[in-house]
């Protein structure tokens, strides 16, 4: 009886072992007959069980299965596994891991291939539905995928770089482009995509770059945190909330919104900085005539507040491109900038607004709707007319004639910030700084009505 019980267990553990290599092969014969949904069955009973699951074959036939899922024409197999691609890849990983003596090498490793051409694939169709931080792993698989090869995918790198840019992954997005540059990818784009994403850190190494005018509390309490103390001031004569930081910044506020701040006493951090001009540097001298990186360039120094630097670059971009609107407005705001220091020497700041108004005049002449342009000609008249009705003010006090020489001349500028501020704000009827700077103007110059009309559109607005 023993003997007889002995006997039916050995028969019963071989026909288990039988029954198990058995899946493996049903397996295999379903997926040669490109029946998937009964090849899909048996290999995953295969891949579970302790003894066929240490098979190389297994997870190699497990692997070609998901792949013919995942190019199946017929919507009865492609819909079985919507993550058919990366159970191929996770199966043909396991295969090789398994495949200790190389006897399937040659052929997973070909099957490899075809999962990165389809991860490349893949990337492109999560891309043109901007689902990109998820491209982007598509593509990073493909470059991983083809590195085995020794085959460095430099298009697949370089798609993978964009779409972390798109989805504000810039650590990853400097991984790729630095890892681009270092195998010499011939395309300036790496250059300048990589000094702009360095010139966003330096705006995030310092928050406060990041404020501008008409900026609304919340966001600059989401910037840079709570105020360590808010009072009242007066600024131009008008009474504002002031709010102060721990690095000296301070601001002021009008209807919840930034009316004008002093960032005199900030220093900066510029690791960011200095890392995106070594980038530019070396993107030109792989491509010196590269208009991108140049004006990534002229960016980066404008961001950092080096005007002369900035300058240098644009008025080489000019001489290059003469009739592109953006190098003129670039050079308009570079010169705004310099214009609007107040630490500057009167003379330097009236060449800066002379130079000025002719780069954005001769932008707006090449582009007539360009609201940028147009907005900030109407903000350079209108800060040099405040600049002579303040000086006017005080020489008013002694001598009324030529108090009456320089109110004609502020009278002009407002009347010309009105004129270029009323053209932008057609070009964007809801911008609040156009609307806020024009509510100024309007009751400068008494234009009650239209004074009532822009306070209106600002109250429903808020």
């Amino acid at each position: 009886m023993k003997k007889t019980l002995i006997l039916l267990a050995m028969v019963f553990a071989i026909m288990v072992v039988q029954g198990q290599k058995l899946n493996v092969q049903s397996a295999y014969s379903s997926l040669t007959k490109g029946y998937y949904d009964k090849a899909l069955k048996f290999i995953e009973l295969a891949a579970a069980d302790a003894e066929t699951s240490t098979w190389s074959k297994t997870w190699m036939y497990r692997g070609d299965i998901y792949l013919g899922i995942l190019l199946s024409k017929d919507d009865k197999y492609s819909k079985l596994d919507s993550n058919a691609l990366q159970k191929a890849y996770d199966s043909y990983q396991k295969a090789i891991e398994l495949d200790t003596k190389k006897e399937f090498y040659q052929d997973i490793m070909l099957k490899l291939y075809v999962c990165g051409e389809q991860y490349y694939n893949k990337g492109v169709s999560l891309y043109s539905t901007q689902k990109y931080e998820a491209a982007m792993n598509s593509f990073d698989k493909t470059a991983s995928i083809n590195a085995i090869f020794k085959k460095a995918d430099s298009l697949a790198t370089f798609n993978a770089a964009i779409c972390a840019e798109y989805a504000n992954k810039n650590d990853k997005a400097i991984e790729y482009y630095k890892n681009l540059i270092k195998i010499d990818y011939r395309k300036p784009a790496i250059y300048s995509n990589l000094a702009n994403i360095y010139r966003k850190k330096f705006l995030e190494d310092n928050p406060y770059k990041n404020v501008d005018i008409g900026t609304d509390t919340t966001t600059v309490v989401k910037l840079l945190g709570k105020p360590l103390h808010k009072g009242k001031a007066k600024y131009n004569k008008t009474d504002y909330d002031e709010w102060k930081y721990k690095n000296k910044l301070s601001m002021l506020f009008e209807y919840g919104k930034v009316t004008f701040y002093n960032t005199d006493s900030v220093v900066p951090d510029t690791a960011s900085f200095h890392e995106g001009i070594k980038v530019i540097k070396k993107g030109l001298k792989a491509f010196p005539d590269d208009n991108t990186i140049i004006i990534a360039e002229s960016n980066l120094y404008l961001t950092a507040g080096k005007f002369t630097e900035a300058k240098d670059a644009l008025e080489k971009l000019k001489a290059k491109d003469p009739t592109n609107p953006s190098v003129y407005y670039a050079i308009g705001n570079a010169y705004f900038d310099q214009y609007n220091n107040e630490a500057n020497t009167l003379a330097i700041r009236l060449n800066a607004y002379t130079e000025a108004v002719k780069s954005l005049q001769k932008s707006i002449e090449l582009k007539a709707d360009y609201f940028d342009a147009t907005y900030m000609l109407g903000a350079i008249y209108f800060n040099e007319g405040i600049r002579i009705e303040q000086t006017a003010e005080v020489i008013g006090t002694t001598d009324m004639t030529k108090y009456g020489q320089l109110k004609e001349q502020f009278d002009a500028l407002y009347k010309s910030a009105t004129e270029n501020l009323e053209k932008a704000s057609l070009l964007k009827p809801n911008d609040w700084n156009t609307l806020i700077a024009l509510r100024k103007l309007y009751s400068r110059l008494n234009m009650m009505d239209k004074y009532k009309e822009v306070n209106d559109k600002l109250t429903k607005l808020k």
